[in-house]
C-alpha cells in the first residue's frame, strides 16, 4: 500500500515511520482508493484526514481558551507554546497531505544518481512553507520561553519544567534543521577540492612514473563541475533564512534580543507601578 523505496540499500531515517503513522506517507499509485477498491487505501486516508482535523480543532480550542485567559501571564504563555507547536505540526500535515504526488515524486528521485543540486532545489521547492513556519515558530517560542522563566513569578517546579521542555524542543528541532542544511553547504564546498584531486591528469599516474593524460572531454567535464561547485548548495527558508549553524545562532541571537527588550519592558512598568 505505501509507497516503496526501490533504493534497497538507502535507508530512510525513522522519522519516516512517524510520517506513516500520522498518515503523511504517501501511498502508490495502485493503491489509490479511487484507482483501485483498497480498503486499507481508503482508510488511511480517512485516517491522515482525521489527525488533521484532531489537530485543527485542537488549535481552536486552544486559541480560545488562550483569549479568555489574556490575564495570566503564565497560563498565556503555555498555551501560546502549545498553540504554536499545534499550528506547526497542521502546517506539516495539510502540506504533505495536499501534496502527496510531489513527496511521492520526491521519494522517486532519491538515488545515488541524482545531482546533488536539482535535488537540493527541489527540497526547497516542496518544504519551504514547513521550514518558513518551523524558524519562525521557533524563533518566537525562544523569546516567549525565555521571558517566562526569568520573569515568571509564584511558578512551580512543575512550571519551570514545562516550560524548559517546551524550548529545549523549539532548540532542537531548529538545530537538527540547521546542522543537516550546513552539513550540506560544507559538503558541496569540499565538492570543487575533490574533484580537483581525482588523477584528471592521468588516470595510471599514480602505477607508473609517466602518465598519459585524460581526454579533452573528460578534463572538460571536471573543469565544469569544478566550476559549478563553486557556490555551495544550500537551503532556504523561502529565501528569507539559510539553513546552517550560522543561521542558528543568528536566530538564537535574534530570540535573545527580542527576549531582553521585553524584559526591559516589563521591569521598567513594574517600576512605575512601584
Amino acid at each position: 500500500m505505501f509507497y516503496s523505496y526501490p533504493y534497497k540499500a538507502l535507508s530512510f531515517p525513522i522519522q519516516c515511520v512517524w510520517l506513516k503513522l500520522n498518515g503523511s506517507w504517501p501511498l502508490t499509485e495502485s493503491s489509490r482508493p479511487w484507482r483501485s477498491q483498497s480498503f486499507l487505501a481508503t482508510a488511511y486516508i480517512v485516517w491522515a484526514w482525521y489527525v488533521i482535523a484532531s489537530v485543527a480543532i485542537t488549535i481552536s480550542y486552544q486559541t480560545a481558551f488562550l483569549l479568555n485567559n489574556l490575564s495570566d501571564i503564565i497560563i498565556t504563555t503555555e498555551n501560546c507554546c502549545t498553540t504554536f507547536m499545534g499550528v506547526l505540526n497542521f502546517v506539516r500535515l495539510i502540506h504533505l497531505r495536499l501534496n502527496q504526488r510531489k513527496f511521492r515524486q520526491l521519494i522517486e528521485n532519491f538515488s545515488y544518481e541524482i545531482w546533488i543540486p536539482d535535488f537540493a532545489k527541489r527540497l526547497e521547492d516542496f518544504f519551504n512553507p514547513i521550514l518558513l513556519a518551523n524558524l519562525t515558530i521557533s524563533s518566537v517560542l525562544i523569546c516567549m520561553v525565555g521571558f517566562q522563566i526569568i520573569t515568571g513569578k509564584n511558578m512551580f517546579i512543575g512550571d519551570y519544567v514545562k516550560f524548559i521542555i517546551y524550548i529545549s524542543s523549539a532548540l532542537s528541532q531548529l538545530y537538527v534543521l540547521c546542522e543537516n542544511g550546513d552539513a550540506l553547504i560544507k559538503q558541496s564546498t569540499l565538492t570543487a577540492q575533490i574533484l580537483y584531486e581525482c588523477q584528471w591528469e592521468g588516470s595510471d599516474r599514480i602505477e607508473i612514473h609517466s602518465f598519459t593524460p585524460t581526454s579533452k572531454r573528460i578534463r572538460n567535464q571536471i573543469w565544469f563541475m569544478i566550476l559549478c561547485s563553486q557556490q555551495p548548495v544550500r537551503i532556504t527558508a523561502f529565501k528569507f533564512s539559510t539553513l546552517s549553524l550560522q543561521s542558528f545562532t543568528a536566530i538564537l541571537s535574534t530570540s535573545i534580543s527580542y527576549f531582553t527588550l521585553l524584559r526591559s519592558v516589563y521591569f521598567d512598568d513594574e517600576k512605575k507601578l512601584d
